[in-house]
C-alpha cells in the first residue's frame, strides 16, 4: 500500500494564520456552533458545523463580501446530510472511545474519536461544496481518506488534541481552540490533491 506525505508544517502554518487574521469571526462562529448545539439539544450541531465550514472556506479563499458569524446559518441549507453526519461521527466517536477504555488504553481513550473524524472528514466539505447527500459523502470520504489515512489521522490528533485542551477549559476554551481545529481541516480539504504517494 501507497503511503503519502502530509506537509504538515506548512499546513499547521497556514492554519494559524487563518485563525490569527479572522480570530474573531471564527470565535463568535463557534461560540455560534456551540450555542445552538446546545440549545436545540444537538439536532443543529451537524447544519450548525455545515454553516462554519462554509464560513472558513470562505475566509481561507479570500472570499468578499467577508463572511460573518450569522452566516452560519447558511448550514440549514444541508439540514439532513449533516444532521445524520452528525449523528454518525458521535456514535462512531463514542464506540471507538468505549472501544480504547475495553483495552486499557489510558488517555489514549480522549482521542478516540480521531479514527471516526478521519474516515469521515472529508463528508461535511463534501456536502457542504459538493452538494453530496450523506450516503454518497460518506463513501466518497472513506474512499479517499483510506489511502492516506494514518498520515491524516496524525494531522487531526494535532488539531483535536488543541481541542481537547479547550475541553479542559470548558464551554470558553473549546471556542478558542475549537475553530483552529477548523482552520486546520479547511487547509487541509483545499491542499488535499498536493499530498504525494511515496514507496
Amino acid at each position: 500500500m501507497n503511503r503519502a506525505q502530509v506537509p504538515f508544517e506548512s499546513w499547521l502554518r497556514e492554519a494559524f494564520s487563518l485563525y490569527r487574521k479572522y480570530f474573531v469571526t471564527l470565535l463568535l462562529s463557534h461560540m455560534a456552533l456551540l450555542g445552538v448545539a446546545v440549545f436545540s439539544l444537538g439536532i443543529l450541531a451537524g447544519p450548525m458545523a455545515a454553516g462554519v465550514v462554509r464560513i472558513t472556506l470562505d475566509l481561507l479563499d479570500d472570499r468578499r463580501p467577508v463572511p460573518q458569524p450569522g452566516d452560519i446559518f447558511q448550514g440549514m441549507r444541508y439540514f439532513l446530510p449533516s444532521f445524520l453526519l452528525a449523528i454518525a461521527v458521535g456514535l462512531g466517536s463514542w464506540a471507538a472511545t468505549r472501544l480504547l477504555q475495553f483495552l486499557h488504553l489510558g488517555p489514549l481513550a480522549l482521542f478516540g474519536p480521531v479514527l471516526p473524524l478521519t474516515a469521515t472528514w472529508l463528508a461535511l466539505f463534501l456536502i457542504v461544496e459538493s452538494g453530496m447527500e450523506f450516503g454518497p459523502a460518506i463513501q466518497t470520504s472513506w474512499e479517499r481518506v483510506r489511502p492516506i489515512f494514518w498520515p491524516i489521522a496524525g494531522l487531526l490528533a494535532i488539531g483535536w488534541g488543541i481541542t481537547l485542551i479547550g475541553l479542559l477549559l470548558f464551554y470558553v476554551g473549546i471556542s478558542v481552540t475549537l475553530p483552529f481545529y477548523t482552520c486546520l481541516t479547511a487547509v487541509a480539504w483545499r491542499h488535499l490533491d498536493e499530498m504525494r504517494p511515496v514507496s
